[in-house]
């Protein structure tokens, strides 16, 4: 009965032009929303995750956005690149990359930051 009356009201407010959406989504449902408007309008059916780090960004892709595509993963930390790793196995179209991109093939040490995402291949 509670499903019912929930469902009722949820399409009642749809007609009226309004959105019920939970409060987990609150912070990212504008950017989810443009996001997806975005990937309709230009049929994205790539995405490149470039510094990928533990797959925050593809996480939002499926969770929040509901794109279904195909997402390439770059990450050269390798600790990060085993986590994104993990993550994505369960997800046929999320591939994992364990390096960096850049305009020449060649092996550069990097330098991590504790306790941030804001690593960088800069010695400043």
């Amino acid at each position: 009965m509670k499903r019912f009356f929930s469902g009722m009201v949820i399409e009642t407010l749809d007609r009226l032009g309004l959105k019920v959406i939970p409060k987990w989504r609150w912070r990212e449902y504008p950017l989810a929303t443009l996001t997806r408007e975005i990937f309709s309008l230009l049929s994205v059916d790539c995405v490149l995750d470039v510094g990928a780090n533990k797959g925050q960004y593809a996480q939002f892709l499926r969770k929040h956005v509901d794109y279904k595509g195909e997402i390439l993963s770059f990450e050269p930390i390798p600790n990060l690149a085993q986590a994104l790793a993990n993550r994505a196995k369960a997800d046929p179209f999320w591939h994992v990359f364990p390096c960096a991109l850049g305009a020449k093939e060649e092996y550069r040490p990097i330098n991590v930051t504790d306790g941030s995402t804001l690593h960088s291949f800069l010695t400043r």
